[in-house]
């Protein structure tokens, strides 16, 4: 009846089943927990696979693993990192040790949090028990180390991928790449591109958009083009992602402008971080005129403007001392007041 009920996804009929068999003094064993507990997960019920596994407690009956890894998985997809590193703690109270799946489910959390030391953690304990860890908790692990911008740490997994002889994937090499945009992007992101040829990892779009947002170090921006030219030639072709983060990796207005006509011409629909990277640009380059020329082009693709195109378009009129246009972009708040009442004090327009 509990498989049945499994099958269905009714989690709340299966735990049914379970309290049937207490009322009739039927004593459920640890598989009808195990596959209430299957249910549950299914349904992301992850307070009750708490319950369960108390209950187990009180009803005297040993976990295995297959009671703990729906829970720390459960718990872990519901955002609750701190009982899923609790379950995991919990194992050796059972004479358990955590799997690779209980570490994996684990880990995942951690991601999600943003956490990065645990991973790493779990990962040498894993390397110290037969089996080890596998390209899934590597990626999940380098992932956390992305999104807490650790881009050093990325480098040292894919080395200790390579010595235990686990083959990287491109998900594992793309989030390696995408850390590597907050240290020394090019060396590391070069490194990783090299790990993708000796495994004969094809990179994917995603790989490039990463690469490509690694590149925020400003002297490289020819080999950022370069990219580009490759994506073309391979067949990988463009998207927002893309014309997004080359352009916060440009500081070159002109660039800026060729890199617009150039995949705006292809088809790809800009949006408003699009437009206002490109804002930016253009004041970082006193380009008032290029910086208003944004605006038309947002209202032409019915992106209404907002506070950041309009206040760089502000600030570059102010650089250029042009008062009128700076008072017809204005955005009401501090920024583009002070960038407007600055270029009427330069245009004596008090």
């Amino acid at each position: 009846a509990i498989a049945r009920w499994r099958r269905a996804g009714r989690w709340d009929a299966a735990s049914g089943v379970l309290e049937g068999m207490r009322r009739r003094s039927l004593e459920p064993d640890i598989i009808h927990y195990n596959a209430v507990g299957s249910t549950c997960e299914r349904s992301q019920r992850w307070s009750q696979l708490l319950a369960l596994l108390r209950r187990l407690e009180v009803d005297q009956l040993e976990a295995d693993l297959l009671s703990f890894n729906p829970a720390v998985s459960a718990v872990g997809k519901a955002s609750r990192w701190r009982a899923a590193l609790a379950l995991a703690a919990e194992l050796p109270q059972w004479r358990l040790q955590p799997s690779i799946v209980t570490q994996g489910a684990a880990i995942g959390a951690c991601v999600r949090a943003g956490l990065w030391v645990w991973p790493l953690g779990a990962l040498e304990s894993l390397r110290l028990r037969a089996g080890g860890p596998n390209v899934v908790t590597y990626s999940a692990s380098i992932s956390a180390c992305e999104r807490a911008s650790q881009w050093e740490v990325p480098l040292d997994l894919l080395e200790a991928m390579a010595a235990c002889s686990v083959e990287p994937n491109v998900l594992t090499c793309s989030a390696a790449l995408g850390a590597s945009g907050s240290g020394v992007p090019w060396r590391s992101a070069g490194h990783t591109l090299e790990r993708m040829a000796e495994h004969a990892v094809e990179p994917s779009l995603i790989t490039f958009n990463a690469l490509i947002s690694s590149g925020r170090q400003r002297s490289r921006w020819r080999r950022l083009l370069g990219l580009l030219d490759v994506m073309g030639r391979r067949n990988f072709g463009h998207d927002v992602v893309t014309l997004n983060a080359a352009i916060n990796s440009l500081d070159r207005w002109p660039c800026v402008v060729g890199l617009l006509v150039r995949l705006l011409g292809r088809g790809i629909e800009a949006n408003e971080v699009t437009y206002n990277s490109a804002s930016t640009a253009f004041e970082k380059g006193l380009e008032w005129a290029a910086s208003l020329s944004v605006l038309e082009l947002m209202r032409r693709a019915v992106v209404p403007p907002g506070v950041i195109s309009c206040n760089a378009a502000a600030s570059a009129c102010e650089k250029g001392r042009q008062w009128e246009h700076a008072l017809g972009v204005l955005a009401v708040d501090e920024l583009g007041c002070g960038a407007a009442a600055s270029a009427c004090e330069k245009g004596s327009q008090w």
